[in-house]
């Protein structure tokens, strides 16, 4: 598993857990008790929760106030129209069709992400874990919120430099390949496919042992050595009896 895996994992398992603990502290308290001890959740996570059809923040804690830039007192004073500016308009049909599935007790995903527009028009993007309760007798959402905008951003990046590599590899003037310890080809690009006057469906997997010209061998070596190798020929690949 890569490191953008494990980070995406990791910030699951983190809403998961501060979700349960706070749900189950909403269920055991008494209603007079329940904002100090959501209070106590403020660490990473913004939590809110809506009521209504038609839904309406009735709490939100700081952290929610970071995130999204609006005081605790502005986001609990939003109308319906208001949050669904707040929320990317690429997003809101999924956003509001899966708030109404949960209130309705229907199968709907726990945990997904969505954008917003911060008060300040920033756009971040944030991963949700909600579930449904009972708050002060009314059918209620609550929800764990965590900034993933800079996780984001790093998969933005990696995917356009691998794009980028992926548009010098095939297009390079010259011949690119890359072999594994054993000195199987792995990569390679059309030029070498050219250069070898074959197939890419002959290179796969081919042994560079193969190629007629036994001298590119100890070059072959040197570079698994970690070592510069030079050599200069002809390459052509073995004739198959």
């Amino acid at each position: 598993m890569n490191n953008k895996q494990n980070s995406s994992q990791d910030e699951i398992t983190i809403l998961k857990e501060q979700n349960e603990a706070l749900k189950k502290e909403l269920s055991d308290l008494k209603e007079n008790e329940i904002w100090i001890k959501t209070l106590t959740h403020q660490n990473i996570l913004g939590i809110i929760i809506a009521q209504g059809d038609k839904p309406q923040i009735i709490y939100a804690n700081d952290v929610m106030s970071t995130i999204s830039g609006y005081t605790t007192e502005e986001l609990t004073a939003l109308n319906t129209t208001q949050l669904k500016e707040i929320i990317f308009h690429e997003d809101r049909e999924i956003f509001f069709s899966r708030y109404q599935s949960r209130l309705n007790e229907q199968p709907v995903p726990r945990i997904y992400e969505f954008r917003i527009v911060r008060k300040d028009k920033l756009l971040r993007w944030l991963q949700i874990i909600a579930e449904k309760i009972t708050y002060k007798g009314k059918p209620s959402i609550i929800a764990s919120l965590l900034d993933i905008t800079e996780r984001k951003i790093i998969e933005f990046v990696l995917k356009k430099n691998e794009e980028q590599y992926r548009l010098l590899f095939n297009q390079s003037p010259v011949s690119i390949f890359y072999y594994n310890k054993n000195t199987i080809i792995t990569h390679f690009n059309d030029r070498f496919v050219n250069m070898l006057q074959s197939s890419r469906e002959e290179l796969y997997n081919v042994n560079l042992e193969e190629i007629v010209d036994e001298n590119i061998i100890p070059c072959i070596r040197s570079a698994l050595n970690g070592e510069e190798g030079f050599y200069e020929g002809s390459l052509r690949l073995k004739k198959k009896n």
